[in-house]
C-alpha cells in the first residue's frame, strides 16, 4: 500500500502518520508539502518531522515516509512529471485532509482551498492506474443551520453558519461525483490527542474556552444541556485508517461522531471547573446562559463587559455563537469490529490540562 496524504502537517495528518509509523501493511506514506515565506519545503518536513519524533528509515515494521515538494491550488501541484508520474504510478490510496478550517474565512480564501484544491487532488486521482480508494476529510458540520439529532449521512438544511461550512460540503459533492472510488469522512470538533492532551493547533473551540476560564467569558448564548460534538483527534484518526485500509470505498458519507456520547455545554464548564481546580487555579463561576436576542444586543453594544463578555470574547461569539444557540448531534457511523466513540470523562481532562499548562497554546507544551 502507497499512501498519498494531503494535510500531513495538520492536526488530523499528524496523529494519521502517528497511527501508521508501525503498521505493517503500508509500505510508504507521500505527504504533500509547501514551501513558505521562511522555510523550503524540505526545511518545513525536517522539522515537522523531528519536533514529532516521525523518523521512519523502513528498519521497523512500518512504511517509509517521505514527502514532495508541491502546491495543492496548482495544476499537477507544480510537479514535474518526472518526479510525480512515478508517484502516481505506486499510489493505491489517498487521504485528502488539507483544508481552510477558519470558521470567519471569506468564501473565495475557502473556496480555493477546500473546492479547488479538492479538484486538484481528484485529478491526480485520475493518473494514479493503481489506486484502490481515495478518502477525504470533510466536517459533520456541513449540514448548516440543521439543529437536533441528525443522522449520519444528514443534509443541510436552510442557510450554512460560515463559508467554511458552505465549502466543505460543495467539495464533498465534488469528490462523490468524480466516479472515482471514494469514500467521505465527516469529523467532529476535533480537541486535542486523549493519550496525552497534546494540542496540535488551537482553534476557535479553544478560544471560547480560554476566555471562559479568565472570566472574559461569564454569558454564554444556548442552554447548559446544549451539546457539542467533540472527539480527540488520535481516536478520530484511528478511525479514519480503519476505514481507509479495511473498508472498500463505496462513495458513501461516514460520520466520525461522538454522538449520544458528546458534551454537553454545562459539562464542558464543569471540566474546566475541575481541571483549574487540580492545577491550583481559581475558576471561574458557572456561565450565565443567554438567548440569541441577548447575545445580538450584547455584540451590539458599546461595553460589552457590563454584560459579562470582554471584546474578546464577543469576538469569538460572533464566528462560533450559532454553534451554541443551535447545537446539534450527529448518528456515529457504526464500523464493524470498532470501539464506539469515548464518552468525555475518558479524554476531556488530559486535553484541558494540557491547555492550561500551556496558557491555551500561549507558551510551549
Amino acid at each position: 500500500m502507497h499512501l498519498f496524504l494531503t494535510g500531513a502537517t495538520g492536526s488530523v495528518g499528524l496523529e494519521v502518520l502517528r497511527c501508521l509509523r508501525n503498521d505493517s501493511r503500508v509500505e510508504r506514506v507521500t505527504c504533500l508539502i509547501r514551501g513558505t515565506a521562511t522555510q523550503s519545503a524540505a526545511e518545513r518536513w525536517n522539522t515537522f518531522v523531528a519536533r514529532h519524533n516521525l523518523y521512519n528509515d523502513q528498519a521497523s515494521l512500518g512504511p517509509l515516509f517521505d514527502f514532495v515538494e508541491g502546491d495543492l491550488l496548482a495544476p499537477r501541484f507544480s510537479i514535474a512529471a518526472e518526479i510525480l508520474q512515478p508517484i502516481a504510478a505506486t499510489v493505491t490510496h489517498i487521504l485528502h485532509s488539507a483544508a481552510h478550517i477558519r470558521f470567519d474565512a471569506l468564501y473565495e480564501d475557502a473556496y480555493a482551498i477546500n473546492v479547488g484544491g479538492t479538484q486538484r487532488i481528484i485529478e491526480f486521482a485520475q493518473s494514479c492506474p493503481a489506486l484502490q480508494t481515495v478518502g477525504h476529510v470533510s466536517t459533520l458540520y456541513v449540514v448548516g443551520t440543521r439543529q437536533g439529532k441528525l443522522p449520519e449521512n444528514a443534509e443541510p438544511s436552510g442557510e450554512f453558519n460560515n463559508a467554511y461550512e458552505q465549502t466543505k460540503y460543495e467539495a464533498e459533492q465534488l469528490v462523490l461525483a468524480s466516479g472515482l472510488p471514494v469514500d467521505v469522512y465527516r469529523l467532529a470538533l476535533l480537541q486535542g490527542r486523549a493519550e496525552d492532551g497534546y494540542v496540535h493547533h488551537f482553534l476557535e473551540s479553544h478560544m471560547l474556552m480560554d476566555a471562559f476560564c479568565r472570566g472574559a467569558c461569564t454569558s454564554l448564548p444556548g442552554s447548559p444541556d446544549g451539546q457539542l460534538d467533540m472527539l480527540p483527534t488520535d481516536y478520530t484518526a484511528i478511525v479514519l485508517v480503519k476505514l481507509l485500509i479495511e473498508h472498500p470505498a463505496e462513495a458513501r458519507v461516514w460520520s466520525i461522531a461522538a454522538g449520544d456520547n458528546a458534551p454537553s455545554i454545562g459539562e464542558l464548564c464543569e471540566f474546566i471547573r475541575y481541571c483549574m481546580l487540580a492545577n491550583g487555579k481559581q475558576p471561574p463561576q458557572q456561565p450565565r446562559y443567554i438567548d440569541k436576542l441577548t447575545l445580538e444586543k450584547i455584540l451590539a453594544s458599546d461595553n460589552p463587559i457590563e454584560e459579562g463578555l470582554s471584546p474578546g470574547a464577543c469576538a469569538i461569539l460572533e464566528i462560533v455563537g450559532s454553534y451554541l444557540l443551535r447545537p446539534k448531534i450527529y448518528t456515529s457511523s457504526v464500523i464493524p469490529g470498532f470501539s464506539p466513540p469515548p464518552k468525555p470523562e475518558a479524554w476531556l481532562p488530559q486535553i484541558l490540562n494540557y491547555c492550561l499548562r500551556t496558557g491555551w497554546g500561549r507558551r510551549a507544551g
